[in-house]
This record gives C-alpha cells, structure tokens and sequence, in this order.
C-alpha cells in the first residue's frame, strides 16, 4: 500500500512500550504478509527472506553515548523479515544469559501445544540488555500459539511469560488522544481501517485509557485519522529509554528485571541496596540533569523513532552526492577552461609559424627580381605580419657581438645575408 503524498511526519508523545504493543499485532502482520505474497505472485518473483535491523534534539556528548548504546543494544536481532515475530518477557527474575535456550525452546512449544515438526523453522534467540526472547516463525498459527502462552515448565520450575506479537517491517505507529473508552479495538478498527485513512491497518487501545495506538503502512505518520467522521490529530509514537525501578538499570524494566534484591541500587545516585529512608541528590545518567534517571521530567528519555533516524539518513546521503556533483563539477569546468586555454596558444602559434613560411616564400621570390629592394620590403613584411618582435637581452647581443647601445628587434635569416 502506499504511502499518502501529502502526508508528513510530526512529533510524538510518551507513551509506555508494552501498552503501545498491547495484546500484539498478529491480524495485521498476517494481513501485511498475504498483501506482500500476492505482490511477489503478481511480480512472478518467489518471496524472499531478507535480514531486517532495529537521539533527537540537541543533546551532549555524554548523553548521545549513553543513548547510542541503549538504542544499539535494545535493537531485535536480525531475523527474516517476512517471518512473525513474537516478543516473550519471562517474570520471577529469570535472566535470559543463564537459561538454557534448548530446554526453553522445547518447553515453549509444548506449552504452545505444537510439535517439534511444527516448529522446526522457528528460530529463537535472546535480547539480553531487554532480558527478553524473541521467535520468528513463518507460520501465522505458530505466532498466536505463541502469544497464548503465559506459563512455561522447565523441569520443576514453572516460569511466568507474557507474550505478544511485534508489528511487521515497515510500519510506524501514530498515537491519537480522547477517544470514548466505551468503544472496544474491534469497532475502532471498523471506524478507522477504512478507505478515509488508506495507510491505517490496525488499532489498539492503551488499556482503559482514552488513548489509542494506530499502526500505519509504510514510514510516514499522518497529521490527522478520521474516525468514524471526527478527525483527531494524530502524533509519531515515540519510545522511552527503559529504565528499571528495581535495580536503577538502563535497557530493561523492571518487570523483567533478571537481578535480586541485594543488586537493587538508587535510581537517583547509584546507591547500593539504599534503606527505604534513603534520601539523596539525584542526577540522570542520560542527561546529568537534577532528577532521577529518565523521570518524566528529562525532555531526552526518548529514543530517536526509527523513520526519524532512516529520513535524516536520506538527507545526509543526498547532502553528500550534492557536494561530490558540485565538486566535480568544479574540476571540470576547471579542466575545460585550461584546455580551451591550451588550444587557442597551439592555434596562435600555429598562424604565427605560417605566417613566417610565407612570408620566407614571398621574400625568396621577390629577391630574383630585385635583390636591394626586396630584402628591405621582406624585412617590412616580415616583421609586421610574420615575427613579433622581441627585445634581446645583453648575453645575446654579446654573442653576435652587437654594441650596446643598438636595439635589435629581430635576427637575420641566412638567406638575406
């Protein structure tokens, strides 16, 4: 589907990471995916796996490192892209370093109530900095297998989940506030997934809130949705940095936080193990302004949205090839200046040296039929039309032993000796 033209993307609001994914996006990840094989069937090109990838305003150095880091390292890892991905957040403090990925697997899919035949091209793979796991599957009914699980059995120990599926590649989110709280997700999405906004694919409430998350087609957010005839400005989703509560940690929240109690620390100063009377100066680690570590108070706890990062990309690309034309440009006209330059010298010389042959010819001619007149009207000739006349220098006049203070203009050929 593609993108409105007159469309252009806005700033967004804070909005909490789980509520924006809420219970998953499986129906339109399956809907982008039967558009995205009846494309390749049209194009008659087989679908393809490829690999897919995962800072704003004015910030110090210190901060964009911090945030560089959290971003890098909070990224999905490369998975196919036409696969569905589904995001598990294990509960009880399990870290996702120390599980053993094999017997996690396994117990997943049985919990899934699928085979290993069933599974068998669903790949599996950990976030550590997020202490999450996340499963690509090709099979739609894998992913909401998935996504129904909320309790795993590794041995005698039973493992608390919460599951739900990511949105496909491709897509953006947009964020539209004072909706009735009354209406469910399914007459939201009959109310907006219609042809006054061709671009909106699907709809989830944040909870019991009057706001709402819409899932768009393409990289660009829409500055209005019209729902059921009520246009509603509608913002770019923006993530927060995750920081968590328990342990004060960047990178992950606190309700898969894989640390214990004696690891909790101050999320203000860094404290270890702080007594619950603790009192202290707090300084943000992203920031270093007075306040907790990404507090609603910090204007740069929010990640650069993706689309952000990827049209400054462009522009820094097309900055680029702009400079290198301009520059090559430059150099040519530089270079066809001095050829042109170089050609209109070989010409000048080129008239200069006949115009001496000639006049050579018209002197020899005239001096068999009078020698004394000839030579001084060849010499006339000569040096107006054929020689320019040049001033010798005094180691000249020396060798052919001329005094000094008599001007020569010009040699004299042998012939008119």
């Amino acid at each position: 589907m593609a993108s409105n033209p007159n469309v252009s993307v806005v700033e967004g609001m804070d909005i909490n990471p789980e509520e924006a994914e809420c219970a998953g996006w499986i129906e339109v990840a399956s809907k982008k995916k039967k558009l995205a094989e009846r494309a390749d069937c049209n194009a008659g090109n087989a679908p393809t796996s490829a690999t897919g990838s995962g800072k704003g305003g004015s910030r110090t150095a210190a901060s964009q490192n911090v945030l560089r880091r959290v971003v890098k390292a909070s990224r999905i890892p490369n998975l196919p892209r036409d696969h569905f991905k589904t995001i598990i957040r294990p509960r009880g403090g399990m870290d996702v370093k120390k599980t053993d990925l094999l017997i996690f697997k396994r117990s997943l899919a049985k919990a899934a109530s699928l085979t290993a035949e069933q599974v068998f091209d669903d790949t599996l793979c950990t976030n550590p900095f997020q202490n999450i796991f996340v499963v690509a599957t090709p099979f739609e009914a894998n992913a909401r297998a998935y996504a129904r699980v909320q309790e795993i059995s590794m041995g005698s120990t039973v493992i608390g989940l919460a599951a739900y599926v990511a949105a496909s590649d491709n897509t953006c989110k947009g964020v539209i506030r004072g909706i009735n709280v009354d209406l469910s997700d399914a007459e939201l999405t009959e109310m907006i997934v219609n042809r006054r906004n061709p671009d909106a694919l699907g709809v989830r409430r944040i909870k019991k809130t009057p706001t709402v998350i819409v899932l768009f087609d393409g990289q660009k957010v829409p500055q209005h949705v019209v729902c059921d005839g009520v246009r509603y400005t509608c913002s770019l989703y923006r993530r927060q940095v995750d920081v968590c509560y328990a342990c004060g940690d960047l990178g992950h929240r606190s309700d898969v936080c894989p640390k214990g109690d004696e690891q909790k620390k101050c999320r203000g100063c860094g404290m270890q193990s702080p007594s619950p009377d603790h009192q202290c100066d707090p300084t943000c680690a992203i920031c270093g302004g007075a306040h907790p570590t990404a507090d609603r108070k910090c204007r740069k706890r929010f990640q650069m949205p993706y689309i952000v990062r990827q049209r400054r990309r462009r522009r820094r690309r097309r900055a680029r090839r702009g400079s290198d034309t301009a520059g090559g440009e430059e150099g040519l006209a530089e270079e066809e200046s001095f050829s042109s330059a170089h050609r209109s010298r070989s010409a000048s010389r080129g008239r200069s040296r006949s115009r001496g042959r000639s006049g050579s010819k018209s002197r020899s001619r005239s001096r068999g039929r009078d020698k004394g007149s000839s030579r001084s009207r060849s010499r006339g000739r000569s040096g107006s039309k054929g020689r320019v006349q040049k001033q010798m220098s005094w180691a000249d006049k020396a060798r052919m032993n001329i005094p000094s203070g008599q001007k020569v203009t010009q040699g004299i050929l042998p012939e008119q000796k």
